[in-house]
């Protein structure tokens, strides 16, 4: 069986093309994914609503799951998620797919947004029945300090936090264990060869969350 997945946010989605190494790692574990972006930068979910791509996909284009992704740096807060969020969540519900939150991660210098962010997720998946909610930005926020996430902008992700998001989405969306994953990663996807350590450490990581 594969599965259809779109990806909808910015610039946080297509660095590192997050949708493609989402696939790369499902292969690892047996399932077969087709992914679709459609990313703008530096835009938000409202910026979707009034686009001419997000709704028409997600109501023709037959995906089991659609991957949502707010603008986050700077985050915005709860409000305009969740009014943002309901509305794309209740045309993925009409289409029969199933949402998924992706909870992003505060910016470098800003330890202390990680938990504003958390909560609005939290409140918008509550307002969402049947969503799933990704904790990437959890996952983050447990390596700082520990290992480099950030693109040098100290906002987007380099190849160590593209992996690590991919890891959380994996596990969310079709229960895929990171701990059983190799220690290893074949794609042309990423920037740089992330290392065995590196990678080993990642899925630790992305398992507890």
């Amino acid at each position: 069986m594969s599965y259809k997945v779109l990806f909808i946010g910015n610039s946080h989605t297509f660095v590192e093309n997050l949708p493609w190494l989402f696939t790369a790692v499902c292969k690892q574990a047996g399932i077969d994914v087709q992914a679709v972006m459609i990313t703008h930068p530096g835009c938000d979910l409202r910026w979707h609503l009034s686009s001419f791509c997000a709704l028409p996909n997600i109501r023709f284009g037959g995906y089991d799951y659609v991957v949502l992704q707010q603008k986050s740096h700077p985050f915005a807060g709860a409000e305009p998620l969740i009014e943002q969020g309901l509305e794309l969540f209740e045309a993925i519900n009409a289409a029969g797919s199933t949402a998924v939150l992706m909870n992003t991660w505060a910016e470098r210098n800003n330890p202390d947004g990680q938990k504003i962010i958390d909560d609005a997720f939290a409140s918008l998946q509550a307002l969402c029945p049947g969503s799933l909610l990704a904790p990437c930005g959890a996952a983050w926020h447990k390596l700082r300090g520990v290992i480099d996430l950030y693109f040098e902008d100290g906002a987007h992700q380099n190849a160590r936090g593209a992996y690590l998001n991919v890891c959380v989405l994996a596990k969310t969306i079709f229960g895929i264990d990171p701990l059983k994953l190799p220690p290893y990663i074949e794609t042309d996807t990423l920037s740089v060869k992330l290392t065995e350590d590196d990678i080993q450490l990642l899925q630790k990581t992305a398992a507890t969350v």
